[in-house]
């Protein structure tokens, strides 16, 4: 059983205290404001096995969803503190536990690689690395974190972003287990960045998840947004004397140029295009103009700039893929040299 805390500190505590915050800022989405939660030592066998927190039960009882967010939240600070956690309903108040796992050595080493990570690098390159780090030793595949833009609907926003994909593949038969991490991983991203006062999102797309990391204070992550807005995130780099250096070296490059030229007074788009992730070509974000809207015109739009981006991959020997999505009312046309490499 808890009993009354007697130090605030370590990592269960701090998971403990993360929760309540998060619950606090995302009160006015979920309806649960953590009035009155408590948090408690944790003692098992005569030592301290960790924190535990208290949540009072709205007077309705707690929603599914209400259950999921402090669940799920959990989980990703049990992620970040090398913590387990367990969640307990009880007759007017929800109990989550926090076990401390790891020896005192241990945390010792944990603390001396995070100190390593934080050395010379921006906030939010040092916290990308770090996570890579967390969830390739969790099984996750991971790429190396670089820096990246956020495209949203209000304008472009800076700072460093990696992409993972999950221990397995996304089959039928573990669809209920990729929705959890469908859902926890934002979770975990954001208790990554609250750690560290940064600002996190998560955009997933097939088989990739990528998770973006800035410094801009200003940013409202999707995980306290009722509406469904744009948010594209994408690797940054800067182009030499702010030239398109690109134009000349690369097909792909050049096909997203030409793809733009035609379709420039029907979307909004930036004046340069962006690289992949894999760095094996470029591509280019068209947002829809104010005037477009409906089924109609949305459909098509994306067969319109599907066509086109084809008919130009097959002039240019390259690979195009092409992502509508109109209920963000954008568009992703990227063009891959690697159809010409191995033709």
């Amino acid at each position: 059983m808890g009993k009354a805390l007697a130090e605030n500190s370590g990592p269960s505590y701090d998971a403990a205290r993360h929760l309540i915050d998060f619950l606090d800022d995302v009160s006015k989405r979920s309806g649960y404001r953590p009035h009155g939660a408590k948090i408690n030592e944790l003692v098992e066998q005569d030592r301290q096995a960790g924190h535990s927190v208290i949540l009072p039960a709205p007077s309705k009882g707690f929603s599914e969803y209400q259950l999921e967010c402090i669940q799920g939240y959990a989980q990703g600070l049990a992620y970040w503190r090398d913590v387990v956690s367990e969640l307990g309903e009880l007759e007017k108040s929800v109990e989550i536990k926090f076990r401390i796992t790891l020896s005192r050595t241990e945390r010792q080493s944990l603390g001396a690689r995070e100190k390593l990570h934080r050395l010379f690098m921006p906030r939010d390159m040092k916290l990308a690395q770090l996570v890579a780090h967390i969830l390739a030793d969790k099984g996750f595949k991971v790429r190396e974190p670089s820096p990246a833009v956020l495209i949203t609907g209000n304008g472009t926003i800076r700072g460093h972003g990696l992409q993972v994909r999950y221990p397995f593949g996304r089959g039928e038969d573990l669809a209920g287990v990729s929705q959890a991490y469908d859902k926890v991983l934002p979770m975990i991203a954001d208790a990554f960045g609250r750690e560290h006062g940064l600002r996190s999102e998560v955009a997933q797309t097939d088989e990739v998840t990528t998770i973006f990391f800035t410094r801009d204070r200003n940013y409202i992550s999707s995980l306290y947004d009722n509406v469904a807005r744009m948010r594209i995130a994408l690797p940054r780099k800067r182009s030499i004397l702010a030239t398109d250096v690109a134009f000349f070296t690369r097909r792909s490059y050049r096909a997203c140029k030409k793809l733009r030229n035609q379709y420039k007074n029907d979307f909004i788009m930036q004046r340069r295009p962006n690289p992949l992730w894999d760095e094996s070509g470029y591509c280019m974000v068209m947002l829809y103009k104010r005037g477009a809207g409906g089924r109609l015109v949305d459909e098509s739009y994306g067969h319109a700039v599907a066509a086109m981006a084809h008919k130009l991959a097959k002039a240019s020997r390259l690979k195009a893929s092409i992502e509508v999505r109109p209920e963000i009312r954008s568009i992703v046309a990227g063009f891959s040299d690697r159809e010409r490499k191995n033709a």
